[in-house]
């Protein structure tokens, strides 16, 4: 059941569908998530889809360099020391290929109409890992029986709706090789 859809919306109208759907926890650092890149990432790392830039202004503080884009640019972006984010889109990166060791694109492919093609581009950009979350979109049978979604699915925003499997093989297809994949939260 796919609830909702930007695919066929023009960037502008998926702009203003991302605005009206910012949410709180948007930009929010998640302990997981940090504890994964402190683990695998390199000293280079790009956020694609940096929200707030939080955790680019925390990997700096930690002695990583880190930079961000997002598609939409945020007031949060202006208290930062050096311009480290910018506005722009995850399918066309205005980076060298194999500019930074790491990229990381936390809860973001989800709303991109073109997954592959943001894939290609930081598989371009990228030299070492990619560490990536998504939704789980794996419905148990008890829920579609119980006629219950999760909320990700009536998100409108999203337009792609991601299992463990389906995730692993559109990452094979894009040449990356799946190290790891676990739950988190």
């Amino acid at each position: 059941i796919l609830l909702g859809t930007i695919t066929n919306m023009d960037t502008n109208s998926q702009i203003a569908a991302l605005k009206a759907a910012r949410i709180q926890s948007w930009g929010r650092i998640n302990q997981y998530r940090l504890k994964a890149v402190k683990k695998y990432a390199g000293q280079s790392i790009l956020d694609v889809g940096c929200s707030t830039g939080s955790y680019v202004n925390r990997l700096n503080e930690m002695g990583f360099r880190a930079h961000g884009l997002d598609l939409l640019a945020d007031e949060g972006w202006k208290t930062s020391a050096e311009q480290m984010m910018i506005a722009g889109s995850a399918t066309e990166l205005a980076i060298v290929a194999d500019a930074v060791d790491t990229v990381i694109c936390f809860e973001v492919l989800e709303h991109v109409p073109q997954p592959e093609k943001a894939l290609a581009e930081i598989h371009r950009v990228c030299r070492g890992n990619l560490i990536l979350t998504v939704p789980d979109c794996e419905m148990p049978a008890e829920m579609l029986r119980a006629g219950m979604v999760y909320a990700h699915w009536r998100d409108r925003t999203h337009c792609n709706f991601f299992t463990r499997k389906s995730l692993g093989e559109i990452l094979s297809q894009n040449g990356y090789k799946v190290e790891l994949v676990t739950h988190i939260n």
